[in-house]
């Protein structure tokens, strides 16, 4: 029996001395959480920064670039321009219209200082005529492009014209004897080239220009 009791009493002292152990490790990791959560209290939030306001200033797209890395749509004239004119195109800066004998450039130019101009530029035209052309070339819409081009202007529906179809080029069937002519953009500019048939005179082929101060 004394034997059992002196066992008993340290059992007792060693359960005691790690209940004091327990103890007093709460009460160490409830004062360092205390101090984390009091010190992170204390730091002002942060806010996430958007990768967007980060960049803006070098990342901000030029309107003029991204128009001018569009590609060149030429549209069939469906009562959107004069009647004379066949297929009109739009680009950065000028409009172009092309007719039986030529083509027409409406650049619209920047003006040289405040002072001179209020309306943010002026519109100068440039005439490009083909000399000797045939007036009866057939004028037809090359590579379809899957948009469609829509004029919504004003109240009266009978002004307005929808679902015209786009192109990619213009070609000039028999221009001159042998002699095609296409138009097309390239880049976002226009370019025009004379497809001569075996056989044919290229001389034939002769270009006017009126409006333009050089070439």
């Amino acid at each position: 029996m004394g034997h059992g009791r002196g066992w008993g009493r340290s059992l007792g002292k060693a359960l005691g001395a790690v209940l004091v152990l327990i103890l007093a490790g709460s009460v160490v990791l409830g004062s360092a959480f205390r101090r984390s959560a009091q010190k992170a209290m204390a730091q002002p939030p942060v806010s996430p920064i958007p990768t967007s306001s980060r960049s803006s200033a070098h990342s901000k797209p030029n309107a003029r670039a991204i128009l001018g890395q569009l590609p060149l749509i030429f549209e069939p004239n469906q009562g959107q321009a004069d009647s004379k004119v066949k297929f009109l195109a739009r680009g950065a800066g000028y409009s172009l219209f092309l007719d039986p004998t030529g083509a027409v450039l409406a650049l619209q130019t920047a003006p040289q200082s405040r002072s001179k101009s209020q309306s943010g530029g002026s519109e100068q035209f440039v005439r490009m005529k083909l000399v000797g052309a045939s007036p009866s070339a057939a004028t037809n819409g090359t590579d379809l492009l899957p948009g469609k081009s829509n004029y919504v202007i004003g109240n009266d529906r009978r002004q307005w014209h929808s679902g015209i179809p786009q192109f990619a080029g213009v070609h000039y069937a028999s221009v001159y004897p042998g002699i095609d002519l296409v138009f097309y953009g390239n880049q976002g500019r226009l370019e025009y080239d004379f497809t001569v048939a075996p056989g044919a005179e290229p001389s034939e082929a002769e270009l006017e220009f009126d409006g333009a101060d050089k070439l």
